[in-house]
């Protein structure tokens, strides 16, 4: 309300004539949209009013101080305030203006409530993206970032898949990434849940978790973000992590023979062949940097301690960490990886992949066993 009363003490009540507030290009307004004469009807001081917000939106004012400066006009034409010297009209009111002049003041202060100090300008947070990449640790630090409150930053929940990570948030802007099993929004839908979900949030840095930001996509979302108004251009910060190659190949070989999905298909020794390129950190690291970003990259070993020390790095206390993680996503064991290729490799529904791999996981033992790099035994050698 602060607004509205400096509006009415910009008003000097012996001083003839109206004194407007500042506006930009305002001689046109004063020119096609003066005070009106009290023996106006009603329809025609609202036909002028409805003229004089047309125009001053056009010159790049707000709703609500249009709607001010169309109900002090009013009310000053109708109180005699903007009779001007040697006016041949006396100061009187205009029955006629009473309902007007109500529900004029009705629909700004209306206006005030949803666009003035009631409703201040969103935040501008700063901004951490956690990139991944795949396969190093992303799953287990998603679900403590879903499960736990830090007081440097706020992880949102919109734009989340099941397990915590923001890849609907990524799918959402990047489609060509999208898989089948995605819950993409529309853009302009996931700003208004992440605008309604940050409206309540009084931290000042945002962190987003997504291994695809790893991708080739981190500058298109960071500039979504800061085109919405979301998140600052300054000050971005990216978190990686770097696992030894092989390691990380084998983790990443087998999760695309689980994913049902994806259903690789390929022996080790090809795939390694085929996607040694996209192994490499340099190019994440580049592709970080290209966003504006400043790239902070954490080594893997030791695992144990690694959910741990990427918190650290978002500016999380020493008293906020857990004392243990459970590491999420674990790989298959080597028999019930190669027996769930022979299924990829005859069975193309994600469907009946899934159904299959439940019958292995839960016939052969030990279902699950950390990935080796012995899997690539006989591929040729790839350098870090």
């Amino acid at each position: 309300m602060e607004r509205l009363g400096a509006f009415y003490a910009r008003q000097a009540p012996s001083e003839p004539g109206l004194v407007m507030p500042r506006a930009r290009k305002t001689s046109r307004f004063h020119k096609n949209c003066s005070p009106a004469n009290p023996r106006d009807s009603a329809a025609e001081i609202q036909q002028r009013i409805g003229q004089a917000l047309q125009l001053l939106q056009r010159q790049g004012l707000d709703t609500a101080t249009g709607l001010a400066l169309g109900f002090t006009l009013l009310c000053a034409t109708n109180t005699g305030a903007s009779r001007m010297p040697g006016s041949p009209w006396p100061p009187r009111r205009n029955s006629a203006l009473d309902g007007l002049e109500a529900w004029l003041k009705e629909r700004f202060l209306a206006q005030l409530s949803q666009t003035g100090e009631a409703n201040p300008e969103p935040m501008l947070r700063r901004l951490i993206l956690h990139a991944g990449p795949h396969k190093t640790g992303t799953s287990a630090l998603q679900a403590v970032l879903r499960e736990r409150q830090f007081a440097a930053f706020y992880y949102p929940s919109s734009g989340q898949w099941p397990d915590g990570a923001h890849h609907n948030l990524v799918f959402s802007l990047i489609p060509e990434l999208r898989r089948p099993d995605a819950e993409a929004l529309e853009p302009q839908h996931l700003l208004e849940q992440l605008q309604d979900e940050l409206s309540a949030v009084q931290h000042d840095t945002l962190l987003i978790s997504s291994e695809f930001l790893s991708t080739g996509c981190a500058a298109r979302v960071v500039a979504w973000l800061v085109e919405q108004g979301i998140a600052q251009p300054d000050g971005i910060r990216a978190l990686l992590v770097e696992r030894e190659l092989r390691s990380r190949a084998a983790s990443l070989y087998n999760q695309a023979v689980k994913d049902p999905y994806v259903g690789e298909t390929r022996s080790p020794q090809e795939w390694l062949a085929e996607e040694e390129a996209k192994l490499r950190l340099e190019p994440m690291v580049a592709d970080q940097q290209a966003a504006g970003t400043k790239v902070e990259v954490l080594p893997y070993a030791p695992a144990e301690s690694l959910v741990q020390r990427l918190l650290v790095a978002a500016g999380a206390k020493e008293e906020e960490l857990p004392d243990q993680v459970s590491w999420r996503n674990m790989s298959m064991s080597g028999p019930v990886l190669m027996a769930l290729l022979e299924v990829n490799r005859t069975v193309s529904g994600p469907e009946e992949r899934i159904a299959r791999r439940t019958e292995l996981l839960q016939s052969i033992r030990p279902a699950f066993a950390p990935s080796s790099p012995m899997l690539f035994e006989g591929a040729a050698e790839v350098s870090v």
